[in-house]
């Protein structure tokens, strides 16, 4: 079982906030939001568990991008996650709900993917990767089709900021981040927190073959048990 501190955590998410930055990644905004929600992890101090929140009005946004017809693109990240480092054969999370949103030059949401953890009683995988949802403010343009939740591990700020870099900034993060000691670093710990349990159910899945993979990983399967 992963057995991180807040603190720990915090410092970790100060470099990425900071590496991000100098490689012209995130904007002024996006970098002063992502460094202010480390400080308050860091405050959390010796702690095993922790909450992050990035909201709507003050998201960390990424620099613009362009489309393929070249028209200016807006990335924001967006998240409200408590992490509970409680047992070892779940991912330590009690709620996790992450979104990268697009919006264009005028401000209309053009997509939307977030990771989250099922609700119970939710159907679909425990953890997830699903197309559209909610962009503050415009109800309208909801994706009509909630289907499918995509079996997905689970991923916190510092690994939906790499995915974000490595696919949109693929120059920059080549350059300045991939090869990176800190960066790698910094990363690898959020990579043990969110991976570790979700590796090991899924190796055990391939190994014991009483179900598939992906019906062990169900929402009504997948459930962690109350302790006695």
């Amino acid at each position: 079982m992963t057995d991180f501190r807040a603190e720990d955590a915090g410092k970790a998410l100060s470099v990425i906030a900071e590496k991000l930055h100098l490689a012209g990644i995130l904007t002024q905004e996006g970098r002063s939001a992502l460094s202010d929600e480390s400080k308050n992890i860091i405050r959390q101090k010796r702690s095993r568990s922790w909450s992050v929140e990035i909201k709507p009005a003050r998201p960390i946004s990424f620099a613009r991008v362009k489309d393929k017809d070249g028209n200016d693109i807006q990335l924001n990240l967006i998240s409200k996650i408590k992490v509970a480092q409680l047992d070892e054969h779940h991912p330590p999370f009690e709620s996790l709900d992450i979104a990268l949103e697009m919006f264009d030059r005028a401000g209309d949401p053009i997509g939307r993917w977030h990771v989250d953890r099922a609700n119970a009683g939710q159907s679909g995988p425990s953890y997830h990767l699903q197309f559209g949802g909610h962009a503050r403010g415009h109800r309208a343009t909801d994706f009509p089709v909630k289907e499918p939740r995509w079996c997905h591990p689970p991923m916190e700020i510092a690994l939906l900021c790499e995915v974000v870099s490595a696919n949109f900034f693929e120059a920059l993060w080549k350059k300045h981040l991939r090869d990176d000691p800190a960066w790698c670093k910094s990363i690898q710990l959020f990579q043990q927190l969110c991976f570790e349990a979700y590796a090991k159910i899924f190796a055990d899945c391939l190994r014991v073959g009483q179900s598939t993979a992906l019906g062990s990983m169900w929402g009504d399967r997948w459930v962690r048990k109350p302790k006695k």
